[in-house]
């Protein structure tokens, strides 16, 4: 039987991506473009597993975890996706072993015994692994986050982006006392051609954007966190603002930064 690494390949990688993208959703979260790297990692180590030095156990454990460390990163919210991969891969085994008599059950060669599985019906079970994942999303936390879409209309342009609904977080604009709305620095980006060591420096971001677009009223928010200090964030009025459903006219807007979602499921914060 001749085998084509390049559909061992292309085959792995897709099942992989699949299965580390419903791991994510399974936690609540939304896929990332890192998990593509991941998922082409996993192809390539499936392609040397053809040849004899890199069989065995201890090489697909070490492929395994370098494949969880390249899609999750190292951290135990990282472990606990790569805990949930693994469960979704024995999941995809126990299905591929259910369906064995429909495709001709065991293969016995010299090295052993081997299930017969058709590609198209491995591709087929990760995808519907993947689609229950997606249906029930945040069932492994227990809790699924909350994400509220935000549009938002300054400096000549609507910017839309989804903020996790963080109900211990009560950010006031001082002027006015009106609640804040957080967006990361890729939101700054997008909106106001912002990068990040500019929302490090808000005072001289603010008088930028005082000369640029005076209409924003660029203005500090003070912001303090549990275990970090208080520090002072650029804020700007929209001139049109939704939070959901809730309208927000001349509501506040206030960037940090970085990022506030690992996964980049979410790009902003608002406030219970």
């Amino acid at each position: 039987m001749t085998v084509w690494a390049e559909g061992v390949f292309l085959l792995n990688a897709s099942l992989d991506y699949l299965l580390l993208a419903g791991a994510v959703r399974l936690r609540g979260g939304r896929p990332g473009k890192r998990l593509i790297g991941a998922a082409l990692l996993g192809g390539a180590v499936s392609v040397l597993a053809l040849f004899p030095p890199f069989r065995g156990i201890g090489i697909a454990g070490a492929g395994f975890l370098l494949l969880v460390l390249c899609a999750y990163g190292l951290s135990w919210d990282g472990l606990r996706c790569g805990a949930v991969f693994l469960a979704l891969s024995l999941a995809l085994c126990g299905i591929q072993t259910a369906l064995a008599p429909m495709t001709g059950g065991l293969i016995r060669t010299a090295e052993g015994f081997f299930l017969r599985v058709t590609w198209p019906m491995l591709a087929a079970s990760a995808a519907l692994l993947y689609g229950f994942a997606a249906s029930v999303s945040g069932a492994v936390t227990g809790k699924k986050p909350r994400l509220i879409p935000v549009q938002i209309t300054a400096a000549g342009k609507t910017v839309r982006f989804r903020t996790l609904l963080d109900t211990g977080s009560f950010l006031r604009d001082p002027l006015t006392g009106r609640p804040v709305v957080l967006a990361d620095s890729t939101v700054a980006g997008t909106l106001l051609q912002l990068e990040q060591q500019d929302l490090r420096d808000p005072c001289g971001a603010a008088l930028l954007l005082s000369r640029l677009h005076p209409e924003v009223k660029p203005r500090m928010i003070p912001y303090k966190a549990v275990g970090v200090e208080q520090r002072m964030l650029l804020g700007i009025r929209c001139e049109a603002m939704s939070v959901g459903s809730e309208q927000r006219a001349g509501g506040i807007l206030a960037f940090m930064p970085g990022t506030v979602s690992e996964d980049g499921s979410y790009h902003g914060l608002t406030g219970g």
